[in-house]
C-alpha cells in the first residue's frame, strides 16, 4: 500500500476546486483514501471547505450563481496537510473509481449502536441531526434533441458502467416514497440512454433495515430494473423476517434482490433463502455474508455463519464474503467466495476488458508509485 506520510504538503495551494457538496468530497476522499492507504484512520482525517468568490482573481468573471458554488477544499490528517491533486491523480488507475458512493439522502432514524456512517457524519459536521433524514433533491429530467429522458443525477456518458452505491449514509426503507419515485426515475432515464447507445448499464445498490418502507407502487412491474439491487439488512436471528419483507414490497418488481448479513452479530439460522431464490431467480438474487468494522467491532464466530454459507452453495445463490472474515473463513477450511448477480459481474467483466484494451502511459515516476504498493 501507499503510505499517507508522502502526501503531506506545506503548499498553500493545495486542494481542489469542486462544486461538489460536503457529503460527496467526504465520500469521495474516504473511498480513496481508505482503497489506497494502510491503516488510514478517518477520525484523523479534517476537512476544510471555503468559497473562492473573494480568494482566486480567475474565478471573477464566471456567472455568479456557479461562483458561488464552488469551493476550496483542504485536506488535513493527523495535522498534515494533504496534497488532494496529487492524490487523486496518482489513483487514477485504481479500478475503485468505477464504484461511485452517492448519497441522495443524508442521515437515518434506525439508531444502530455500531453505525459507521453515523461517526463520519458526525466528524465532518455534514448534517447537524444525522436522526433526521435530508433528501438532496428532488432531481430533475431534462429532454435532449431528440426528446429523450436525461437523468440530472447519474453520468450517462462513461464508457465503462459504474456501480453506483446510494445509500452510504441513509436507509432506504426510511427514505419517504416520493424521494425514492424521483430517484428510481433517475436511474430509469438513465438506463434508456445507455442501452439506446448500446452501453451496458450502470448498477445502483440500495440497503435497508426497514424492507417494510420499500415504495415501489408508482413504477410499472415490466420496468426493466434488474441492474438495481436492494438489499435487506439481517444482522441478528430475529431480523430474519425481512427477508419475506423484501420478497413482499419488491418481488414483482424486475429487480435483483440481496440479503446483507452484516454485521453478523450471533448465530443466524438461513431461514427464508429459499424464498428469495424463489422470488428473484438465481441470477438476480444475492447474499453477502461480513462482520462487525471499527476499534471495538465484536468479533465474528464462523458456527454463526456456517449454515448460511452452506445454504447458499446448497441453493446455488452467489454468495459474497467481505474481506474483513477472509481469514476466518480459510482457518475453517472453507473457500474465500466473491459471487455476484449477474447485472453486477457483467458490468465488472466490461469495466475489466476496457482497462484491458485501455493504452497505458505511466510515466516512471508514476511506475516507481506504483511498485509502493
Amino acid at each position: 500500500m501507499l503510505k499517507i506520510e508522502n502526501y503531506y504538503t506545506n503548499a498553500p495551494s493545495a486542494g481542489i476546486i469542486t462544486m461538489l457538496e460536503k457529503p460527496e468530497v467526504v465520500n469521495r476522499l474516504l473511498n480513496t483514501l481508505i482503497c489506497n492507504f494502510a491503516g488510514f484512520d478517518f477520525m484523523k482525517l479534517k476537512i476544510d471547505m471555503h468559497p473562492v468568490r473573494e480568494e482566486l482573481e480567475e474565478f471573477r468573471n464566471l456567472n455568479q450563481v456557479f461562483l458561488d458554488q464552488i469551493q476550496k477544499v483542504h485536506a488535513f490528517y493527523d495535522g498534515n496537510q494533504l496534497a488532494l491533486k496529487r492524490i487523486l491523480k496518482d489513483i487514477n488507475y485504481d479500478t475503485h473509481l468505477n464504484t461511485k458512493v452517492y448519497s441522495p439522502v443524508v442521515g437515518c432514524p434506525v439508531g444502530c449502536t455500531y453505525c459507521f456512517t453515523k461517526r463520519v457524519v458526525n466528524h465532518f459536521e455534514i448534517t447537524d441531526d444525522f436522526r433526521r433524514s435530508v433528501f438532496r433533491g428532488f432531481y430533475k429530467i431534462e429532454k435532449d434533441e431528440d426528446g429523450n429522458d436525461v437523468p440530472e443525477l447519474f453520468n450517462i456518458e462513461s464508457e465503462n458502467p459504474i456501480d453506483w452505491f446510494l445509500t452510504y449514509m441513509s436507509d432506504y426503507g426510511c427514505w419517504k416514497p416520493e424521494w425514492q419515485e424521483n430517484v428510481l426515475q433517475q436511474i430509469i432515464a438513465a438506463n434508456a440512454l445507455k442501452r439506446r447507445k448500446g452501453r451496458c448499464v450502470d448498477t445502483f445498490q440500495l440497503v435497508t433495515k426497514r424492507p417494510k418502507g420499500i415504495h415501489l407502487e408508482n413504477i410499472p412491474v415490466c420496468t426493466d430494473l434488474r441492474n438495481v439491487v436492494i438489499s435487506c439488512t439481517v444482522d441478528r436471528n430475529d431480523c430474519t423476517e425481512r427477508i419475506l419483507e423484501l420478497v413482499e414490497k419488491a418481488g414483482k418488481h424486475r429487480i435483483t434482490g440481496c440479503v446483507v448479513y452484516q454485521p453478523v452479530l450471533e448465530h443466524i439460522d438461513p431461514v427464508n433463502l429459499d424464498k428469495l431464490l424463489e422470488t428473484f431467480g438465481k441470477d438476480y438474487c444475492w447474499v453477502i455474508i461480513g462482520g462487525e468494522v471499527g476499534d471495538n467491532a465484536a468479533p465474528l464466530k464462523f458456527e454463526w455463519i456456517k449454515d448460511i454459507v452452506d445454504k447458499c452453495v446448497e441453493l446455488g445463490i452467489p454468495l459474497k464474503m467481505q474481506p474483513d472474515i477472509r481469514m476466518l473463513v480459510a482457518a475453517n477450511g472453507y473457500e474465500f467466495m466473491e459471487h455476484e448477480p449477474k447485472p453486477i459481474k457483467e458490468s465488472r467483466d466490461v469495466r475489466r476488458r476496457n482497462q484491458d484494451i485501455k493504452p497505458i502511459n505511466v510515466s516512471v515516476s508514476d511506475e516507481s508509485k506504483k511498485n509502493a504498493l
